[in-house]
């Protein structure tokens, strides 16, 4: 089953996995030529991500 949090007017949803692979924070990151990151305090989880509109 999927969580869901509301930050600043955006939706974020996620699943256990992402959960647990997150850990307690997550940063999201803009890069121009890479698009979105997902950064934890041990590495860089996920790029090249792109946000959708629902």
């Amino acid at each position: 089953m999927d969580s869901q949090v509301r930050l600043h007017d955006l939706l974020f949803v996620y699943d256990r996995k992402a959960e647990e692979e997150i850990g307690v924070f997550v940063k999201i990151d803009f890069v121009p030529s890479q698009g979105l990151k997902l950064i934890n305090a041990n590495q860089t989880l996920a790029y090249a991500l792109q946000m959708k509109t629902v």
